[in-house]
């Protein structure tokens, strides 16, 4: 087992790497193909191969190179806007759509961590705090615009000796405490995912860049050294799509 090919981080430096997976030569074919290996991919994947769809998936580098094994790993509800921004924008329904999406998204992941006993140090709760006494009026009406407006009790405000308790530190004058937020460690997070997948009957390719792919009735996936058919493809790259599909490339940063 090897972890060369990732970018140095903490989170590299304390991973549970179990099994590398070999690059793909020659053919395969499956229900799914799909193309990335971060959460999306993974999570995916699993999912698919749980109901019963045979599955093969594509990672250009490793298993959660990209943000998915480099991000902060937090596990937020909410979005990075207002509620009422976000209304604005798609409508009542809409938000509250995504709203509640946010929710079960957040209770996915534990679930998932749960189910498969992923090591990813989980830890509960989540302190958005105010480090000017100008911002506790902003996060008091968020949190009573939860509370009240969204019925939702999870979270609460916290005053300045409270945080200052909590965090053994006076710098900060107020929080928005999420009760059920919470941090993990990304890149375990992603591994774990990965061995429940495999378990599964996933077939997982690392060192497998995708160079292209035709559709049709069937879709057939290109590497520099294999291809795979299948029934359906998902794309899950994310920020690292490239020019894979010009459809999108031209709003995908970086």
């Amino acid at each position: 087992m090897s972890l060369t090919g990732y970018q140095t981080s903490y989170y590299l430096d304390s991973a549970n790497h179990k099994k590398d997976y070999a690059a793909l030569l020659g053919e395969e074919s499956c229900d799914v193909c799909i193309i990335g290996g971060g959460f999306t991919g993974l999570s995916a994947a699993l999912h698919l191969a749980e109901q019963g769809y045979s599955v093969t998936l594509l990672e250009a580098q490793k298993i959660a190179w990209g943000a998915s094994g480099r991000n902060g790993g937090q596990v937020c509800q909410g979005h990075n806007m207002s509620h009422q921004e976000m209304i604005s924008k798609v409508g009542r329904d809409n938000a509250d759509l995504l709203w509640q999406m946010s929710l079960d998204s957040v209770d996915l992941v534990k679930d998932l961590i749960n189910k498969h006993q992923i090591q990813c140090d989980l830890k509960q709760g989540v302190l958005h705090v105010a480090n000017k006494a100008k911002h506790c009026e902003g996060l008091k009406r968020s949190v009573d615009y939860k509370q009240t407006i969204l019925n939702y009790q999870e979270i609460e405000y916290l005053d300045k000796a409270t945080v200052s308790a909590m965090l053994g530190s006076d710098s900060y004058h107020g929080g928005e405490y999420w009760k059920q937020g919470a941090h993990l460690h990304p890149l375990n997070y992603a591994l774990g995912l990965a061995d429940a997948a495999d378990k599964a009957g996933v077939r997982i390719f690392e060192d497998s860049r995708v160079t292209g792919y035709l559709a049709g009735d069937q879709v057939q996936v290109n590497t520099d050294k294999g291809q795979v058919k299948a029934k359906f493809m998902l794309l899950a790259c994310n920020g690292y799509l490239g020019d894979l599909e010009p459809k999108i490339a031209g709003k995908i940063m970086p």
